[in-house]
């Protein structure tokens, strides 16, 4: 039996700090409003472990020890790993209305990640939204009456997503004998090479989504009927996934941003109040969403096809 009992040992340490450095400004003007807000924030993330593992402890007769033992063991192993990741980022944002009735937002925002490519680190991501409150225009009034409040709104946003794990754009290596390669020169010592086991990518990036949004937020019937509507279309490219390459190159597949996705939808939200007194209040909800997802491409070759 102690020729079968195993045992580990194993230690993990996981080190993260985040710091964010925000700077706002908030004032109105008469009929002039303004938000504006400044965003510069940083993270790190660091992981380690070492792992200890012993089998066969016929040559100590005994695991009394229990995992201060380990060293008895007749098989010893150790596993050791580390992994860093680091992100910045900076964004800035402003937000103007006038009289209560124009509203416009715009944002940008540059972010670097330490998981991508040398020359694929840094994202740009910019926004900009319009907003009208149509029911705060004299022209409106004699509709109040039915609909107290209607703004329209349209947007266009970018955003991105890393999708990657750390050290994903590298080559990795595989040696000792999990690497498959050993060498035995005419005697028992066994020597082992190095075997490339994937192929690394430095041209990985951020993978982009670019949206247009559209629709309208209303209140009916003195605000006891409430009716929102949005339709959106976006694109999204670049995504990561491992693809198939000629075997003759060493490797079977390896990481690639390519393809585009294409989305589209609309979402209804309709909410009403039919009893509403001092004890006793019902509401009711009713939510449709329609939602298209194409793939226009995948490698890029089949582009028009």
């Amino acid at each position: 039996l102690l020729s079968k009992a195993n045992g580990s040992f194993t230690n993990n340490t996981t080190t993260t700090w985040l710091i964010d450095n925000i700077l706002s400004y908030k004032n109105t003007f008469g009929k002039h409003s303004v938000d504006l807000t400044a965003v510069a924030t940083r993270d790190y993330s660091h992981y380690e472990y070492q792992t200890m593992t012993g089998s066969d402890f016929t040559a100590n007769g005994n695991t009394l020890l229990g995992i201060w033992g380990l060293a008895k063991a007749t098989t010893q192993k150790l596993d050791i790993g580390v992994t860093d990741r680091a992100n910045i980022g900076y964004f800035g944002r402003a937000n103007y209305s006038f009289n209560y009735k124009y509203f416009l937002t715009t944002s940008y925002r540059r972010d670097g990640a330490s998981v991508f490519g040398s020359d694929k680190k840094w994202g740009d991501f910019a926004a900009a939204g319009l907003g009208w409150k149509i029911s705060n225009e004299e022209f409106f009034v004699p509709l109040k009456q039915t609909i107290n409040s209607l703004k329209l709104k349209a947007s266009f946003g970018m955003n991105g997503n890393q999708g990657l794990d750390p050290y994903g754009t590298l080559s990795t290596m595989a040696s000792g004998s999990s690497g498959g390669i050993r060498y035995e020169f005419g005697s028992a010592t066994i020597n082992y090479g190095l075997n490339a086991t994937t192929l690394g990518n430095p041209a990985l990036g951020w993978e982009k989504t670019e949206s247009w949004n559209f629709g309208f937020e209303s209140a009916w019937l003195n605000d006891r009927l409430f009716i929102d509507v949005d339709v959106y279309v976006s694109q999204t490219k670049d995504q990561i996934f491992q693809r198939n390459i000629p075997v003759m190159t060493g490797f079977s597949s390896m990481k690639s941003s390519m393809g585009q996705v294409n989305n589209s939808g609309v979402e209804l939200n309709i909410r009403s109040t039919n009893i509403k007194t001092k004890h006793f209040s019902w509401n009711t909800g009713y939510t449709f969403w329609l939602n298209r997802n194409k793939l226009v491409h995948l490698y890029g070759d089949d582009i028009n096809k």
